[in-house]
C-alpha cells in the first residue's frame, strides 16, 4: 500500500526505513546535531516532519505543529513539488540548496559534513511506498 506524502503513516514508515539502514547508521554514527525538521510547503499550507536523529538512529519521527517544528536546530524546507522531485531522484539535494529550492536554517557547514548521511536519509525516504497528493 502506498502511503500519502506527507502523512503520519508516511513519517512512521520513513523512521522504519532509517532505522533499518546500515548505511545511515554508519554515516551518522557520530551525529549529535539534534533533530531535523522538514517543512513541506503546499501553497499556504505547511506540514512539519520532525526527525529526532541521534548517533545513527531515528529515535522519533512525527508530524508536529509549526511552533514545535520551528524550534528544531535544523529546518529544511521546500515546495511540495521539489520534495516530490527529491524523493523521485529527479533533483539532487546539494544542487537544490544552491538553486534555492531547498532552504536550510541551521548550521549548513555541519550538515554538509554529513552529506553521506543526508544522502542515506533521502534513499530511506525514497524506499517508502509513496503516493503523492497530485496523483490518483
Amino acid at each position: 500500500m502506498n502511503l500519502l506524502f506527507p502523512s503520519a503513516e508516511w513519517v512512521r514508515a520513513f523512521r522504519e526505513q532509517i532505522n533499518s539502514s546500515p548505511t545511515y547508521r554508519e554515516s551518522a554514527a557520530d551525529w549529535r546535531g539534534g533533530p531535523i525538521c522538514f517543512v513541506v510547503r503546499f501553497g499556504e499550507e505547511k506540514t512539519y516532519l520532525w526527525l529526532d536523529l541521534h548517533q545513527g538512529e531515528c529515535r522519533a519521527a512525527e508530524l508536529v505543529t509549526p511552533q514545535e517544528g520551528e524550534g528544531a536546530p535544523f529546518l529544511i524546507s521546500a515546495e511540495y513539488e521539489d520534495w516530490k522531485r527529491l524523493l523521485q531522484g529527479q533533483l539532487d539535494p546539494v544542487r537544490a540548496i544552491w538553486m534555492g529550492k531547498l532552504r536550510v536554517r541551521g548550521d549548513l557547514s555541519l550538515l554538509l559534513r554529513y552529506m553521506r548521511a543526508a544522502q542515506a536519509l533521502l534513499a530511506c525516504a525514497a524506499r517508502v511506498p509513496t503516493r503523492f497528493r497530485d496523483e490518483s
